[in-house]
């Protein structure tokens, strides 16, 4: 999770520790994203020249039979806890715990006053914007992406990027990337989705988007608006452009346009073995929620809509999907 890289990237700029990151045997990382390139100095008379910033292994790096290499994934067998890897390096600042820091529960808040030591540490950090600028300096999207998204630079990119436009990431989670997961090797197969449920799960958060185009509206002129769709649910990916695009109708003043991905929603956890395709098609669907203005998704979610907002450090919306439908709040992220 890039969550958990961030926090093992922090660690390794406090000690000056090469950082390098890895999903396992199957999954070609550079197939979708590529190592950032970094202003180095080559010498006085050559100037500064750019360097790949390599954050991926090399080959048959083996990071169990070096001497001071730490592994910082949740493996329990081969790995170690962040706050274990903190102890065997000596003294490091605490670093935020990004993944779970919108959850409402006091363990996981970011708290401004236990971040104060870091903000010394790295220069220019900031706790609102460290999953942001750690990620902007580990990678880009890989031109090869588009091997799993064939529109994504000619088509998707550039309507999300387009000038006097409201972009606003949905992100509905159904809960049929896990009843898929768990069906798969059973006989008969994975049952059909159901449509209706899963519309009747998505209506909260279009709601919520549509008083946001509202508030919005009210605030800032804009020409065009644009909802990126990113969802588990192929029926969502259908009935959700076909309902709430608005280009046709000559008679609107700001067409709205509905933009999704045709990703299959695969799950991406390693223990499942997910393929190049499977964790591709889940990174692109997560980097494109947070090329929008603001990210919607309900409370009950996991943290891939949080984190996808995190990655620019956008505002983040959610919508209870148990109570008070009416309710679309903005989330905090650091208390003071």
């Amino acid at each position: 999770h890039f969550a958990e890289i961030v926090s093992g990237h922090m660690l390794a700029q406090q000690k000056g520790c090469v950082f390098y990151s890895d999903y396992g045997p199957d999954v070609d990382i550079e197939k979708v994203v590529t190592p950032f390139p970094v202003l180095e100095a080559e010498s006085a008379k050559d100037g500064y020249r750019y360097q790949p910033h390599q954050w991926i292994p090399p080959p048959d790096f083996d990071c169990q039979k070096r001497q001071q290499c730490f592994l910082t994934q949740p493996d329990y067998q081969n790995g170690v806890s962040l706050q274990r890897l903190q102890h065997e390096l000596g003294h490091l600042s605490q670093i935020p715990s990004y993944r779970f820091a919108y959850q409402n529960f006091k363990h996981s808040q970011l708290n401004a006053s236990t971040f104060r030591e870091i903000q010394q540490t790295l220069p220019g950090f900031k706790v609102e914007t460290g999953m942001a600028c750690s990620l902007a300096s580990l990678f880009h999207l890989s031109p090869s992406a588009t091997k799993f998204e064939p529109l994504l630079f000619t088509k998707i990119l550039p309507t999300l990027h387009q000038p006097d436009t409201l972009v606003m990431a949905l992100y509905v989670r159904t809960g049929r990337t896990d009843h898929v997961a768990g069906m798969k090797d059973k006989p008969g197969g994975v049952p059909a989705e159901d449509a209706s449920r899963a519309q009747y799960g998505a209506k909260k958060i279009i709601q919520c988007a549509e008083r946001l185009e509202q508030e919005y509206l009210s605030n800032k002129s804009y020409s065009r608006i644009v909802w990126y769709l990113a969802t588990d649910s192929t029926v969502l990916k259908q009935w959700l452009p076909a309902s709430y695009d608005t280009r046709a109708n000559k008679t609107i003043d700001i067409p709205r346009q509905v933009v999704t991905t045709r990703s299959r929603g695969a799950h991406t956890r390693p223990n499942l073995g997910p393929s190049t395709a499977d964790f591709a098609e889940g990174l692109i669907d997560w980097y494109l929620i947070g090329e929008s203005d603001l990210v919607i998704t309900d409370t009950n979610s996991p943290s891939f809509g949080s984190t996808a907002a995190l990655r620019t450090a956008r505002p983040l919306y959610k919508v209870p999907m148990l109570g008070d439908g009416t309710k679309c709040t903005l989330q905090t992220l650091v208390h003071y």
